[in-house]
């Protein structure tokens, strides 16, 4: 089917091919979607943000049942809240920066290494001795 057949079988608001809005056709760096779908396992910070998180929306979710009558939309705002957890979640998970150690963690590793071996704190937070 060909551009003039389109225009006279159908009806458009528009001439066909002007103001016609493409997808973003951008695309992502590997390192972005290395990072998205690899496993990151949570620090003791990220699960209580996680469960910070989840509190939250379980009673935002029990307040919606309550109030909302039934119905798709009632349907769509709890698939919308869902997927808002998980984007919250995927944040914390993939752009959280690293904590930095505190004096107490570092003053111990200092008393574990007193044989003078240097001691290096790593960008993640880690820390090792040389």
């Amino acid at each position: 089917m060909n551009t003039e057949q389109f225009v006279k079988g159908n009806t458009l608001d528009e001439p066909f091919g002007e103001n016609v809005v493409v997808a973003d056709q951008r695309s992502f760096a590997q390192k972005d979607i290395d990072n998205w779908f690899s496993y990151h396992a949570p620090t003791k910070t990220q699960v209580i943000q996680y469960g910070e998180i989840r509190t939250a929306a379980k009673i935002f979710a029990e307040t919606i049942n309550k109030h909302v009558p039934a119905g798709a939309d009632k349907t769509a705002a709890m698939r919308e809240l869902r997927g808002c957890v998980m984007a919250a979640n995927l944040a914390i998970a993939c752009y959280a920066k690293p904590s930095r150690p505190t004096i107490a963690e570092l003053e111990a590793i200092l008393q574990q290494h007193e044989d003078d071996k240097p001691v290096t704190i790593h960008g993640d937070g880690s820390i090792t001795a040389d």
